[in-house]
């Protein structure tokens, strides 16, 4: 996404990744430690929870206001800046590449996110990207009114008593507990395509796993330095036993003569 097309701070935009990086590196990791629940259920619901507390203790709720919502089985987390109305929902990429197919199956209900999108449908896709935008309705243009009447409705449940000015849908990549890449896009509200080329964040992510590095980098330094020093000590010992040795050796040398 074009630069500064989303007003939020880095500031901001680090501290939501940082609340990604802590939520599925180390709550994760102590969870799994603490539970051993080698089977993995229910850690993926965890992600979220961990996730939400992070958020919640990361951003100032003076400025922001962080609420996790239910539908059904399915819970995602509301991040609504205070200052620029703009509503952000994190999901993970792969999810949101999906729906942009989905989209075409009209029988489908609404997903939540397509009812955020409704916030967008201010902006009209089809002059960014005419010929994608033709396209992509093909064949179904038709058929959607009924969806989007549907999604709108759910978008008021959803927003509440809150004025969006823009919905922001936040995607992330992880593997293993690290956080790979996250990305900001505005999809738009007929067919969730991106309607203005998407910001990458990503460049916000290594500074947190270099802290970590420098942190291990010191830990292991520091050891190594403990090995060093007892190494000098058994080696210091070692020489006062052989002179004290030596010393006793000339001694009775002496007293032969």
């Amino acid at each position: 996404m074009q630069s500064n097309s989303i007003p939020l701070s880095d500031k901001h935009k680090e501290l939501i990744i940082q609340a990604l990086v802590d939520a599925l590196g180390q709550d994760v990791k102590e969870y799994k430690e603490e539970k051993q629940n080698y089977t993995g259920n229910g850690i993926p619901h965890m992600k979220w929870d961990f996730i939400n507390t992070r958020l919640n203790n990361y951003l100032d709720n003076e400025e922001f206001l962080i609420r996790p919502i239910r539908r059904g089985f399915y819970e995602h987390i509301q991040v609504y800046h205070k200052e620029t109305c703009l509503m952000f929902v994190l999901m993970r990429e792969y999810r949101y590449e999906d729906l942009k197919k989905e989209i075409r199956n009209t029988l489908n209900p609404p997903h939540y996110v397509f009812a955020y999108a409704q916030a967008n449908d201010g902006m009209n896709p089809s002059e960014i990207f005419p010929t994608q935008f033709e396209f992509e309705l093909a064949g179904i243009e038709n058929l959607l009114p009924a969806k989007i009447e549907e999604a709108k409705k759910q978008y008021d449940i959803l927003a509440s008593d809150l004025s969006v000015e823009k919905f922001v849908l936040v995607t992330f990549t992880e593997k293993a507990g690290v956080v790979k890449s996250v990305k900001a896009q505005i999809p738009s509200s007929v067919n969730l395509s991106e309607l203005v080329p998407y910001e990458d964040w990503s460049e916000h992510i290594d500074v947190f796993y270099e802290e970590v590095r420098f942190e291990n980098s010191y830990e292991e330094d520091e050891e190594d330095n403990n090995i060093v020093s007892l190494k000098e000590k058994i080696y210091e010992e070692e020489n006062l036993t052989s002179l004290k040795e030596k010393q006793r050796d000339e001694n009775e040398e002496e007293k032969g003569k």
